[in-house]
């Protein structure tokens, strides 16, 4: 179970992939909460991440029931076990979030998401050296370089 968590913007920002997720399917949703807003249809994962700051930043009442009602069937065929796949998609829903928040909340996501990065980051280069000419490391070091704030 979750610790209480207050959920807000800066929440599904900083802790979104880190100390929970929220699949579109575990929700009740009042239908003024999210009109107008659809999933990117463009994005094969990550677009459930991509929904919900766009649910938050419209500051909605959330009432958070902790039990367990909801259960996931793994399988060795998992789109979340395909790290490119899934690493690829969250390019592609990072660059829409940073479309959609204002500069505060950007550089307040972007520097967890770094963060986040560089920690996985450190690992795979200490870890797997030859990784580093691979696709992956291409893409983390493409997302460090097209994110970074100073």
């Amino acid at each position: 179970k979750l610790e209480t968590i207050n959920f807000s913007l800066k929440e599904i920002l900083q802790n979104w992939d880190v100390k929970f997720t929220i699949p579109i399917h575990t929700a009740l949703i009042k239908r003024k909460s999210i009109e107008g807003i659809l999933f990117n249809e463009k994005i094969k994962a990550k677009e459930d991440f991509l929904f919900w700051v766009e649910v938050f930043v419209r500051n909605p009442e959330v009432l958070f029931i902790n039990e367990y009602l909801n259960f996931y069937r793994d399988h060795n065929n998992n789109m979340t076990l395909n790290y490119n796949f899934m690493l690829e998609n969250k390019i592609l829903a990072f660059k829409e979030i940073h479309k959609i928040l204002d500069e505060e909340h950007k550089i307040l996501f972007f520097n967890s998401r770094y963060e986040t990065l560089s920690l996985e980051n450190k690992y795979l280069y200490e870890s797997k050296k030859e990784l580093l000419n691979s696709k992956r490391m291409k893409i983390i070091n493409f997302l460090f370089k097209l994110f970074k704030y100073e």
